[in-house]
Formats: structure tokens, C-alpha cells, sequence
């Protein structure tokens, strides 16, 4: 693959990641009618473990998958915010 090639894979595989987060992002917003609070501690930490565990198998630093985590535990809880302002 030459450079060109590389990037128009590396852009679809961005436009599916983004859709997936969408997709994650809706699920929140679905399941803020099921929890008491929006932060959930006890849950960011196992996501947290899954995620090392995984991010290690891929061969993705600690840091990085820990702020990429970060970012969607604050986008996460942006749009359960949003939500109860909603209803």
C-alpha cells in the first residue's frame, strides 16, 4: 500500500470509530432513565480494568487508552446531563 492508500484506509476506520462512539453515546443517553446518579465509580473502575487488559493486548499504552476512557466517561455523563434537563 502506498501512502494515499494508507490514509483512505486509516479515514475509514476513523469514520467507524466515531460511529461507534455515536452508537455508545446513545446508549447512555438511554440508560439515564435507569440509574440513580450519573457517576458511577464502581463501574468507571471496571471499565477501566477491561480496558487495560485489552488495550495491553493490542499493543495500546496505558495512557493512551486510559484518555481516550476519560474522554468518553466526560462525553458520557455530558449527554446524561443533557437528557434529565430534557424530561
Amino acid at each position: 500500500m502506498n501512502l494515499q492508500e494508507l490514509r483512505k484506509a486509516i479515514n475509514t476506520i476513523d469514520a467507524s470509530i466515531l460511529k461507534l462512539i455515536g452508537e455508545r453515546m446513545d446508549l447512555c443517553k438511554k440508560m439515564r432513565p435507569l440509574k440513580g446518579e450519573i457517576e458511577d465509580t464502581k463501574r468507571e473502575s471496571e471499565l477501566r480494568e477491561i480496558w487495560l487488559k485489552e488495550a495491553e493486548s493490542l499493543g495500546i499504552s496505558r495512557d493512551a487508552a486510559l484518555a481516550i476512557l476519560a474522554e468518553l466517561f466526560k462525553e458520557s455523563k455530558r449527554i446524561q446531563r443533557d437528557s434529565s434537563q430534557d424530561t
